[in-house]
């Protein structure tokens, strides 16, 4: 096997768990599917939730770490449901077997293998529950569900006119069987997958509601430096130093040309500086 970064990756996770975010625990349940008439959900599969309140959550199976997968494989189940990105809510996998990543055969992020593992499965997720939900519509409209299509989350009538929301169909859909393979869309007619569209937790990482929350206690946001080992350039005034690692948070800083040593710098409540040695 040529040793190459992927197969790297692969070696260095199986020997050693670094990659590992999580795995399945002996004894865990399997996710229920079907549907919850005291809540209104419909659980065709692992992955998809759809509500009668018209709403629609993704499980994702994988870590968002600054690579995407948060927009990519929330892109690749839109593509097949009919949907737009914009209105699934992704919501993170809790641990069951389901959500392994198949190539490591535990549940895991890493290896540069969250699309390729997700890539089949979830678009064939997407497609089978929009095929339940053209199904179900087709069946109130008294039509054949092949004349049907799906299209921005609803179900458009063979008129062209008449069309119903996915969430006025979830209870029925989920009495529907899908019998036989589902032809997934060919790339000519992808409307998502591959197209620029920005993504989908940028707002939230920019505007970090809940990071705010929690730093509203202290009135400013935190700034970290790296300047090479236990080094860190030196805050301004009375401000607190952090220790996280390697890394040193001040809650406020000055562009200090001066980088002092780690037995130099001072930590605790402002005013109060105490020093820490190596």
């Amino acid at each position: 096997m040529a040793m190459n970064r992927r197969n790297f990756l692969k070696v260095s996770a199986g020997a050693s768990g670094s990659l590992m975010v999580s795995m399945t625990l002996p004894g865990c349940a399997g996710i229920q599917t079907g549907y919850e008439p005291d809540t209104g959900e419909w659980r065709p599969d692992a992955w998809l939730e759809l509500t009668t309140e018209d709403e629609v959550f993704f499980t994702l199976a994988r870590v968002e770490m600054g690579q995407g997968t948060y927009t990519g494989l929330t892109t690749l189940i839109a593509e097949e449901l009919e949907i737009q990105p914009e209105r699934i809510t992704p919501r993170f996998a809790p641990v069951a077997p389901e959500y392994r990543n198949p190539l490591y055969k535990l549940q895991l992020t890493g290896g540069s293998t969250s699309v390729a593992t997700s890539w089949e499965p979830l678009r064939m997720a997407g497609a089978e529950a929009r095929q339940m939900l053209v199904m179900a519509a087709a069946r109130v409209w008294r039509v054949k569900a092949a004349e049907c299509r799906a299209s921005e989350g609803r179900v458009v009538h063979p008129n062209g006119i008449d069309s119903m929301a996915y969430g006025k169909l979830v209870q029925l859909a989920a009495k529907e069987v899908v019998r036989g393979d589902i032809a997934l869309k060919p790339r000519s007619e992808w409307k998502y997958i591959g197209k620029q569209r920005g993504k989908l937790d940028a707002r939230a990482k920019s505007t970090a509601p809940r990071f705010t929350e929690l730093m509203s206690t202290f009135r400013t946001w935190c700034t970290a430096l790296f300047h090479g080992p236990l080094v860190a350039e030196a805050g301004f005034g009375t401000s607190t130093l952090i220790r996280s690692g390697q890394c040193l948070v001040c809650l406020t800083y000055s562009r200090s040309s001066a980088a002092l040593p780690w037995s130099q710098i001072s930590t605790g409540e402002p005013g109060r500086p105490r020093t820490r040695s190596r």
